[in-house]
C-alpha cells in the first residue's frame, strides 16, 4: 500500500517484510548528489513491502548520472500475496530562479513486479515544487520507468479530492482516481502517449473520478492522447 501525502510525505512503508523508511530533508543551500537516496521496501517469505517515503526541501539540488532517488516497493514479488505499492518522493526547490535542470539522476516510485499469482504493486507519486510555488501548486508526476508497469497511482478515499498545479504521465505511468473523487489541476495535463487517466465509473451514490481545470486565470493546456471518464472545465 502507498501511504502518506504525497505533498509532503510523511510515513513510512508498510509489508510483511520490512516497509521502506522515511528520510526527511530540510537544507538550507544546495543538495549535490552522486549517490543513492533510498526508502526502498524489502521482503520476506509471505510478501514484498511497500516504499517508504522522501521528502526533500532545498534551495537547489545537482546530480550526476549516478544519483538516485528511490522510494521503490521491494523489487520482486515471488509469493502468493499481492505486490507492495510503491512510494512517495516530493521534493521542493527554494532559492530564486532555481530549477530542476541540474538534476539528471533517477526518481523511482515504483511498485512490486507481479508473480502471476497476485496483482502487482500500484505504483507511488513524484512531486516537485519550484521556487514561489504553494503545496498545492506543483507538478505531480506519474513515471513507472519500468517495462512491466505497475497498477497505477491510486487517489482513493484516503487521499480525498487534491488539488495540483500540473499532471505529467509518462513511461506507461496511470492515474487512478476512484469514484466520487476529482483531481483539480490548475495549469496543465501531459501525457508521453504511453500513460493513462482511469477515472472510476460513478454509481448512484458517486460521481465518477475525473479531473478539473479549474483555474480561471490561466489556459490549461492538454497535451498527448487523453481519455476521460469526467472532464470539467471552470471558464475564465
Amino acid at each position: 500500500k502507498t501511504y502518506g501525502d504525497f505533498r509532503d510525505p510523511d510515513w513510512c512503508g508498510s509489508g510483511t517484510g520490512t516497509g521502506g523508511g522515511l528520510v526527511r530533508l530540510d537544507v538550507s543551500g544546495r543538495i549535490s548528489l552522486a549517490g543513492p537516496i533510498t526508502a526502498i521496501g524489502g521482503y520476506d517469505s509471505n510478501s514484498s513491502a511497500s516504499g517508504g517515503g522522501i521528502s526533500i526541501r532545498c534551495g537547489t539540488i545537482f546530480s550526476t548520472t549516478a544519483g538516485k532517488i528511490q522510494a521503490n516497493a521491494a523489487p520482486k514479488n515471488d509469493w502468493s500475496k499481492a505486490g507492495g505499492g510503491g512510494g512517495r518522493v516530493a521534493i521542493s526547490i527554494t532559492a530564486q530562479d532555481a530549477t530542476f535542470d541540474d538534476y539528471t539522476g533517477v526518481i523511482e516510485v515504483v511498485g512490486s513486479a507481479n508473480n502471476g499469482k497476485k496483482r502487482k504493486g500500484g505504483n507511488g507519486t513524484i512531486y516537485l515544487r519550484r521556487p514561489g510555488e504553494g503545496l498545492e501548486d506543483g507538478t505531480l508526476i506519474i513515471d513507472v520507468k519500468k517495462d512491466d508497469p505497475s497498477a497505477g497511482a491510486g487517489i482513493c478515499a484516503k487521499t480525498g479530492n487534491i488539488t495540483v498545479g500540473n499532471v505529467i504521465l509518462r513511461n506507461k505511468g496511470k492515474l487512478n482516481v476512484r469514484k466520487g473523487l476529482t483531481v483539480s489541476v490548475k495549469g496543465d495535463v501531459t501525457n508521453d502517449g504511453t500513460g493513462q487517466i482511469l477515472g472510476e465509473l460513478g454509481d448512484a451514490d458517486n460521481e465518477p473520478g475525473g479531473i478539473a481545470l479549474v483555474d480561471e486565470e490561466r489556459v490549461s493546456h492538454l497535451t498527448g492522447p487523453l481519455d476521460f471518464v469526467k472532464l470539467s472545465c471552470t471558464l475564465p
